[in-house]
C-alpha cells in the first residue's frame, strides 16, 4: 500500500473489498517494493522472520499531508508463522486432540485457516 501498488483485484478481494480504501496511501516509490519482497522471499526461503530495514524517500501524498523529499529508515515487519512453525504446532495439537489432524480446514468467521492465511506465504 504505501509503495502505490494495487493488486488487480483489489476491489473484490483486498482491503477495499472491506471498506479500507487504500489507493490514496503511496507515500514511497513503487520501484521500492520490489527490495521489499526480494528481502522477504529470501526470508521466507531460509525460515527466517520477516523483517527488512529500508532507507526511503517519501513521494508527496496530499491525502495525508506528506511532503516529498523526506529520507526515512523504515523497519517492515510480517507477522507470520514459518512453515515450520506451523508444522510443529500442528504436530503439538495432534498430540492433544487426536480428533483433529488438518487444522487448516477449521473454520473462522466462515473460512478456513487455509483459505485466511494461505495466501500470506
Amino acid at each position: 500500500f504505501f509503495f502505490g501498488v494495487e493488486f488487480g483485484d483489489a476491489a473484490t478481494k483486498g482491503p477495499e473489498s472491506l471498506g479500507c480504501i487504500t489507493r490514496k496511501n503511496q507515500v514511497f516509490e513503487k520501484s521500492k517494493l520490489r527490495e521489499l519482497v526480494g528481502a522477504y522471499a529470501k526470508a521466507i526461503r531460509k525460515e527466517e522472520y520477516m523483517i527488512h530495514k529500508m532507507n526511503l524517500t517519501t513521494v508527496a501524498n496530499t491525502e495525508w499531508g506528506i511532503d516529498a523529499g523526506h529520507n526515512v529508515q523504515v523497519t517492515f515487519v510480517w507477522i507470520s508463522p514459518s512453515k515450520a512453525w506451523k508444522n510443529a504446532a500442528a504436530a503439538k495439537m495432534g498430540q492433544l486432540d487426536e480428533t483433529v489432524t488438518d487444522w487448516s480446514s477449521i473454520k473462522c468467521h466462515g473460512k478456513s485457516w487455509g483459505e485466511t492465511y494461505d495466501n500470506f506465504e
